[in-house]
């Protein structure tokens, strides 16, 4: 390990007064005694890289125990060197992932990885005594390699594999640093690795959403170490979560670590498992990672969001993100991603733009054995989105109901199921993967689009809209307004739920808008750049398509009525 620099000069008393006045109004005066505690990090120094062209690979697995070990195995022999070669990549896991008895496992596994990675997982809570059990492997102490701690005291901890090129790696052990009452021990310094194009900050649970009064200790050490690094270089938080956690919670922090971005780039990177009666139902259905939005506690992905990325437990096994540096928004932006999922024993990708969690967002349903053709509709869209057979766009939703047999669901009394069933169905279609071209922020009755990749490169979208309460007319105004807006999008297929049904022969928006009609883009101030020729939208009403689902006697039937739907273009 080289240092490339000095170590930087840490900020006086009363620079850290000023910055905390300029950044952090509420925070009281600091005490004299308090400052340690600001300066409490221990840095360790390379002049290795981990961005290639400003970009960071980032992998995320919730998983633990075995199954985390059999996906960390795949994930560092064929999935990750597929996908990014021989650049860098950050691994992090939840923070009860694995326990004591598997660091020789993961320490096999890190070292037989060819390429230079970052790996962080917690092991949960131990004993004092299991940590000083530790001295006796090749482990780094931050808080220094002589200090012993308390034998019964519980400590949350974990490690931190470092592999540069061309080098054995390194392990250091983590501690939460929060200072949780009595019985309890905590870690006194935090841990840092500086690279020479990046700063990462390894965090554990507490020490990002901390229980006790002293709850800007992280926030304040980040902005702390941006201040001393002279290089300017961007920082990334990884955090390793687990157990209970609400949404005001994690938004709570994000927007408070959102305010130092006026020092310099800053990006939230966390993996949090958690069992499902153990968080907010707003969390346990957002997507597998997330932006929010200043001012706004949706999670859904918008590319004017501030970056905050996050994999939870779900059916999802892993995910890797490639984030780029936006200097114009002192931030990260998301520009790739590729979700994973076990499909018969193996791990396998899904299709690039989907983000498909059928399995999660239907499991409060009605058992599948009352109505077994929407159980093997939806197991056979699942199983041709892993294996990469799917269907065109304007058949998803048909699909996902009825399957590709030519039985069908006539159950007299089912058209109610139906109708919730499709609400969550085309809530689970229509998150998106990452494309921030074509994401769109509406208000929370509406849910981003699904975009399609269809044949010679143009896309295609699907939205599912829940607009109970609305007419045709008032969805029709709803989406001029939008289409107004300026915001790029495809061709747009609307699967709207709306009162009352539709007028015949009006599915189209009947708008084709020209320059004049369309606000400037955000992005291109003054632009003259034209737009496509038109921006068009079809609306299909979602109780048509349900109640030709129970009507129609044969898949010959439902084939008719997709093609209608696909002929609605041409119309």
């Amino acid at each position: 390990m080289n240092t490339y620099f000095a170590r930087e000069q840490v900020c006086s008393v009363d620079e850290i007064h000023r910055l905390f006045r300029e950044y952090m109004p509420e925070q009281p005066e600091l005490l004299a005694s308090n400052y340690l505690a600001y300066r409490s990090v221990y840095t360790r120094y390379s002049n290795a890289t981990m961005l290639y062209g400003k970009r960071l690979h980032s992998v995320l697995i919730h998983q633990r125990g075995h199954e985390a070990l059999k996906t960390l195995d795949e994930m560092l022999t064929t999935h990750l060197p597929r996908q990014t070669g021989s650049q860098p990549s950050v691994i992090v896991f939840c923070a009860d992932a694995f326990t004591l008895s598997d660091y020789a496992t993961l320490n096999n596994l890190v070292s037989s990885y060819p390429f230079p990675v970052v790996l962080q997982a917690g092991f949960g809570c131990v004993k004092g005594s299991e940590l000083n059990g530790l001295r006796k492997l090749a482990i780094n102490f931050p808080d220094g390699d002589t200090t012993l701690y308390p034998a019964d005291a519980d400590y949350k901890g974990g490690w931190c594999w470092i592999k540069e090129e061309n080098s054995a790696p390194e392990v250091w052990l983590l501690l939460e640093t929060t200072d949780r009452g009595s019985g309890t021990g905590h870690g006194r310094l935090s841990l840092r690795l500086s690279f020479a194009d990046i700063n990462l900050w390894c965090t554990l649970s507490g020490d990002f959403y901390p229980d006790t009064l002293n709850k800007h200790l992280l926030c304040e050490k980040v902005l702390v170490g941006m201040k001393d690094d002279r290089s300017g270089r961007g920082n990334i938080l990884l955090v390793s979560s687990a157990g209970p956690i609400q949404q005001d919670t994690v938004c709570r922090q994000v927007n408070l670590f959102n305010m130092l971005r006026r020092q310099s780039e800053l990006g939230v990177v966390l993996c949090h498992a958690a069992e499902n009666p153990e968080i907010s139902e707003a969390l346990r259905h957002a997507t597998g990672f997330f932006p929010l939005s200043t001012g706004d506690d949706r999670l859904f992905l918008c590319p004017k969001a501030q970056d905050f990325f996050l994999l939870r437990s779900s059916h999802i096994a892993s995910v890797i993100l490639t984030l780029a540096f936006d200097k114009t928004r002192n931030s990260f932006s998301l520009i790739d991603s590729f979700l994973y999922q076990r499909h018969a024993g193996q791990l396998l990708s899904l299709s690039k733009g989907i983000q498909m969690e059928l399995d999660r967002m239907l499991s409060p349903l009605i058992p599948s054995t009352m109505y077994p053709m929407t159980s093997v509709g939806l197991t056979d869209l699942r199983q041709g989105i892993l294996t990469g057979t799917i269907p065109y766009p304007e058949n998803l939703v048909q699909y996902a109901l009825n399957g590709t047999g030519s039985e069908n669901n006539t159950e007299p009394d089912s058209l109610h199921y139906h109708r919730i069933a499709l609400l969550r169905i085309l809530q689970a279609l229509s998150y998106l993967s990452g494309d921030v071209n074509i994401s769109w922020q509406s208000d929370t009755s509406m849910t981003a689009h699904l975009s399609w990749e269809q044949s010679g490169g143009q896309k295609d979208g699907i939205l599912g809209w829940d607009a109970q309460g609305m007419n045709y007319i008032q969805v029709q105004s709803r989406l001029l307004e939008w289409m107004r807006d300026g915001s790029w999008h495809p061709d747009l297929f609307v699967f709207a739920l709306f009162e009352g049904h539709m007028p015949a022969g009006q599915n189209r928006v009947p708008l084709d808008l020209t320059r004049n009609d369309i606000v400037q883009p955000d992005e291109i101030p003054d632009s003259t750049v034209m737009p496509r020729i038109s921006r068009r939208a079809w609306v299909v009403g979602l109780m048509d398509l349900v109640q030709n689902s129970m009507t129609s006697t044969t898949a010959a039937d439902r084939t008719s009525f997709l093609k209608q739907i696909q002929g609605l273009k041409n119309g």
